[in-house]
């Protein structure tokens, strides 16, 4: 996805947090847990 912005965490707690899941994705950010 050309200009789109990735956030990739390393599984940390605030980070599969279905609410903090829900802001990134709300502001354009595709969440990515690796």
């Amino acid at each position: 996805k050309q200009g789109g912005l990735i956030h990739h965490s390393d599984r940390g707690v605030q980070y599969v947090s279905i609410r903090y899941t829900e802001r990134l994705v709300e502001s354009g950010i595709v969440p990515i847990v690796g």
